[in-house]
C-alpha cells in the first residue's frame, strides 16, 4: 500500500517539469500497470480516497474552484473551501461550505491542476 501511496503522491504533484495528474488520471494509470502495482492496494486506496481526494481542487459547474476539506463515505465532498469564481479573474474567496451548501455553487464537475489556475497547492 505504500508503494500504491508514494506513486500516487508523485503522480499527482507537478515535479521536475512535468505537469500534475489528477487522481482519476493517477488512478487510472497505476490500474494500467498490474505488473508494477497491487491492484488489491490500489483498490483498497481508491476505497479510501475517492475519487476527490481531500486536498484536491475541484471546479464546480458554477464557474467556481473549491479545495476539497473533507469527504463523505462515498468518497463525495462534504467541505469545501471555495478560493475562486471564474468569472472574476482577479478576485480571490475564501469561504468553507458545508455539506447542504455546497450545492449553491453548482455541480461538482472535476478535478483541476491549481498551477493553471495561479493558485499555491493546499498545504493539507
Amino acid at each position: 500500500m505504500a508503494a500504491v501511496l508514494k506513486a500516487l503522491n508523485v503522480m499527482t504533484h507537478e515535479r521536475n517539469g512535468r505537469a500534475a495528474l489528477t487522481p482519476l488520471e493517477a488512478y487510472r494509470e497505476l490500474n494500467a500497470r498490474p505488473e508494477a502495482y497491487d491492484r488489491e492496494q490500489l483498490m483498497e486506496v481508491i476505497r479510501r480516497r475517492g475519487p476527490y481526494p481531500v486536498g484536491s481542487l475541484a471546479m464546480y459547474t458554477g464557474g467556481f474552484l473549491a479545495w476539497v476539506m473533507d469527504i463523505g463515505a462515498k468518497g463525495v465532498p462534504t467541505r469545501v473551501k471555495v478560493v475562486k469564481n471564474l468569472a472574476f479573474a482577479d478576485a480571490f474567496l475564501d469561504t468553507e461550505l458545508a455539506a447542504g451548501e455546497i450545492d449553491q455553487i453548482g455541480r461538482l464537475d472535476h478535478v483541476v491542476s491549481p498551477a493553471r489556475y495561479g493558485l499555491p497547492r493546499l498545504p493539507v
